[in-house]
């Protein structure tokens, strides 16, 4: 139980770095200059991102680190617990039940 909180958590992770590196890449400029200029603080911060390259490149790699560590942990703690699902029903396999869903977890993890 512990191992799918623990997959839960680095998949939503996981969707929060792609999805805020998703919204600075698309933001409309227009519509983040509109809601500066009425006062918007998480607007201005994102207008000063988008004018200095520098901390649009230190956003954009702290959203890639993000989105590497989160996908090395579900790696790790998902390709064991789909491994044990996969080799509870392949247990009678004349080919070695633990190999096959060790390799099948491994490049679906």
């Amino acid at each position: 139980m512990t191992g799918a909180i623990v997959v839960a958590v680095l998949l939503i992770a996981n969707a929060i770095f792609v999805a805020a590196e998703f919204a600075l890449v698309g933001a409309p400029r227009a519509t983040i200059d509109h809601l500066a200029s009425r006062g918007s603080r998480a607007a201005s911060r994102v207008r000063a991102i988008l004018d200095e390259p520098r901390l649009q490149d230190r956003f954009l790699a702290t959203t890639q680190i993000g989105i590497s560590l989160a996908s090395l942990g579900l790696g790790m703690y998902g390709e064991p617990a789909l491994a044990r699902v996969i080799e509870a029903r392949l247990h009678d396999w004349p080919l070695g039940g633990w190999l096959t869903a060790h390799a099948i977890a491994s490049g679906v993890a």
